[in-house]
């Protein structure tokens, strides 16, 4: 059977839009998220970051500045800190801020002010109501009940 020239052009636009369609799903995984396999954290790069944050807890870190670290986009960045650590980059910084500062409640004789600047925090009340929303108690009681 002979095609018309309207005809072939037709058969020859869908039959490209079809093998456009196909290469661009075997491209892109059709699987759904929770089949692919989640990028994280090498080894190296985990130790990186720890030694970073440890060395640096006392500070004001900014995810950006962790991943300019690890020469990676601050998305991606966060994404696989995700995939590595169950929590996103900031709540898990502010869990080991939190964690230290009970550490320091418990075997300084600081001010819990002196504590709260020593870990970056602008003023005592921030640092109290990040405090008592982790712990349950304000930081006064977490001393004393020590």
């Amino acid at each position: 059977m002979i095609q018309s020239g309207a005809d072939a052009t037709r058969f020859q636009s869908q039959k490209l839009k079809n093998l456009t369609s196909l290469f661009f799903l075997d491209v892109m995984e059709t699987r759904p998220r929770s089949c692919r396999q989640r990028v994280t954290f090498s080894e190296a790069q985990k130790n990186a970051m720890d030694h970073h944050i440890a060395t640096h807890l006392c500070e004001r870190l900014h995810v950006g500045d962790l991943a300019k670290l690890l020469n990676l986009s601050h998305d991606y960045f966060s994404r696989i800190f995700r995939n590595t650590y169950g929590k996103s980059p900031r709540a898990w910084l502010l869990k080991q801020r939190l964690l230290y500062a009970s550490i320091l409640l418990k075997e300084s004789t600081s001010t819990i002010t002196q504590i709260a600047n020593k870990l970056g925090y602008p003023d005592i009340y921030l640092f109290s109501r990040q405090f008592h929303r982790f712990f349950g108690v304000c930081p006064k009681k977490w001393r004393q009940s020590l």
